[in-house]
């Protein structure tokens, strides 16, 4: 899991190999649940068998909505990763970086035949521009933005 540094790293964690899990000892169940747990094991004896199957249960209902997650997540998606290129704070950091993921989108879309073969006018457009005012990018607030 340390190595999972990346998107596509962290999309490539082998969930079914138990290095990966955490000891079912040691899973954070919520303080409720815990509370309720400990109750429920001061009135019954033979209780802590029943808690380490909850906390199984809990770990194996985890594994498979994390599995679910990672199977319909969009950031396993070359075009979705890279769309990050329209962020025009992402253009500031690297213009290669930029300029490769701006390659990326544009060859995606003529692969699926969503914009034509004579895309570079829209390369053009969209490729990052060295005389972009850096002020009026730094002082671009996503959170304010709206849609619709």
């Amino acid at each position: 899991m340390n190595n999972a540094t990346t998107t596509v790293k962290l999309l490539q964690v082998d969930l079914t190999d138990p290095v990966n899990h955490m000891d079912v000892t040691k899973l954070r169940v919520g303080f409720v649940t815990e509370r309720g747990l400990v109750e429920h094991m001061k009135k019954n004896s033979g209780a802590e068998r029943l808690r380490l199957e909850f906390r199984q249960n809990c770990k194996l209902f985890l594994l498979k909505m994390v599995s679910k997650l990672f199977e319909k997540a969009p950031l396993k998606y070359p075009l979705v990763r890279n769309l990050s290129v329209l962020d025009p704070r992402a253009l500031l950091k690297s213009k290669e970086v930029s300029t490769r993921k701006l390659t990326t989108v544009l060859r995606l879309l003529v692969e699926t035949g969503r914009i034509e073969d004579k895309c570079w006018g829209v390369w053009s457009l969209l490729r990052p521009q060295p005389d972009v005012s850096v002020r009026f990018l730094q002082g671009i607030q996503p959170t304010k933005w709206k849609i619709g």
